[in-house]
C-alpha cells in the first residue's frame, strides 16, 4: 500500500493500521522531519519485514532499488553510513577517508542507544549522528529506503537526501565482485 504525505508530512490516507500509535506518531514525525529539510518521499507500508532483501521481494524491486543506513562506531563517536543494497561497505575505504585506524557495525545495544530504535529499523535521517552518503546512491532517481518501522518504508528522492544535516559524500562502498 502506497501512503502519499502532503506537504506538511501528514499522511493522506488513513492511519496505518498495523502500527501502534507511539510506531504511528514516530513516523509521522520523522516524515515531518523530512519534509521540513524538504526531502521527497512517499511512505509504502507493507507486512512486518526484518531485511531488506524480505522488503525488496514484496515490494518486487532489486537491491539496486534500495539503500542501507549503517550506524557505525568509529574511534569514539558513532556515524551514520548511506549506501545502496547492491554494494558492500568497504571498512578500508572509511579508514583510509577518515583517517582513523578502527570502524566497526554499532552493537545491537549501541543501535538502540543511538538511535532510540530497534536493530535493523535504520532510516536515512538521524538527528545529531554525521552522516556519509555514498555517491553512487545518486545514479538513481529514487530509493527505497528504512523508516524506523519494520511495517513500512520510504521511496526518497536520492538528490534531496544531500539535504540531510551534517552528512557528506563519501565513497564507502565496493561492488559484490570485488
Amino acid at each position: 500500500m502506497i501512503e502519499k504525505i502532503s506537504a506538511n508530512g501528514q499522511l493522506n490516507q488513513p492511519p496505518l493500521q498495523q502500527q501502534s500509535q507511539p510506531a504511528e506518531q514516530a513516523l509521522a514525525s520523522y516524515s515531518a522531519q523530512l519534509t521540513r529539510l524538504t526531502i521527497e518521499h512517499t511512505l509504502i507500508t507493507h507486512p512486518e519485514l526484518h531485511t531488506p532483501p524480505e522488503v525488496q521481494a514484496h515490494l518486487g524491486i532489486t537491491s539496486s532499488d534500495g539503500f542501507s543506513t549503517l550506524i557505525m562506531k568509529a574511534g569514539d563517536q558513532f556515524l551514520a553510513f548511506i549506501r545502496r543494497d547492491d554494494f558492500k561497505t568497504d571498512f578500508k575505504k572509511i579508514k583510509q577517508a577518515l583517517g582513523i585506524k578502527n570502524v566497526r557495525m554499532a552493537t545491537p545495544e549501541e543501535f538502540i542507544d543511538v538511535t532510540g530504535m530497534p536493530p535493523g529499523a535504520a532510516r536515512a535521517y538521524n538527528p545529531n549522528l554525521p552522516t556519509y552518503i555514498d555517491p553512487k546512491i545518486f545514479e538513481k532517481e529514487y530509493l527505497m529506503g528504512g523508516t524506523g518501522s519494520f511495517t513500512c518504508s520510504i521511496k526518497y528522492k536520492t538528490a534531496d537526501l544531500r539535504k540531510i544535516p551534517d552528512s557528506q559524500i563519501l565513497d564507502i562502498s565496493k561492488s559484490d565482485q570485488q
